[in-house]
């Protein structure tokens, strides 16, 4: 399998609904990736890992019951600070 953070966002829901990743697992490995590159390359003001790891902890609950809240429940984004 690919390295989860370089998959599309088709690529992660596919993989939630067959149960082959969780929104944990992803966010986990993106959260990683954020803090082995961002030193270098400094892309984030702001990281909120707690509320991340929340948000796709009950994201997976979703995901596991069948019942997502959306076409993209699960799908790790970041936000450009220049967006209000």
């Amino acid at each position: 399998m690919d390295d989860v953070v370089m998959q599309n966002a088709a690529q992660l829901l596919a993989g939630y609904r067959q149960r082959r990743l969780s929104p944990v697992e992803v966010m986990c490995a993106v959260l990683d990736r954020i803090t082995k590159l961002d030193p270098a390359v400094n892309a984030f003001c702001a990281l909120d890992e707690e509320r991340a790891l929340k948000a796709a902890s009950d994201s997976e609950r979703r995901w596991l019951k069948g019942e997502s809240c959306g076409p993209l429940d699960g799908v790790p984004v970041s936000v450009k600070d220049l967006v209000a």
